[in-house]
């Protein structure tokens, strides 16, 4: 949306929010953390549901760091639970 000057409109500003730096009030670093964490979780998911979404939400220069940031946390992250599943499986025996 455009901002326009006529009778039937207001001035509305364009607003592109992948570009706009996010606002967030003074929150604990933990807190911080967990929400980071959490936004990290949802654009995997909608990566993995949605081909080209990053590119369509971050634009082509930056997508493709991105997606493989996006890809090297979950990999780590996949390794971390089968290093727990081993240790309980362990302390199971």
């Amino acid at each position: 949306m455009s901002p326009r000057d006529d009778s039937t409109s207001q001035n509305v500003p364009e607003i592109n929010s992948a570009q706009q730096p996010r606002q967030q009030p003074d929150l604990e670093p933990e807190v911080r953390a967990q929400i980071e964490d959490a936004e990290e979780n949802l654009l995997l998911n909608w990566m993995r549901e949605e081909p080209g979404i990053i590119r369509f939400l971050f634009g082509e220069r930056r997508a493709p760091a991105i997606e493989a940031a996006l890809l090297q946390r979950a990999q780590r992250d996949e390794e971390i639970e089968r290093q727990l599943a081993d240790e309980r499986r362990q302390q199971e025996e």
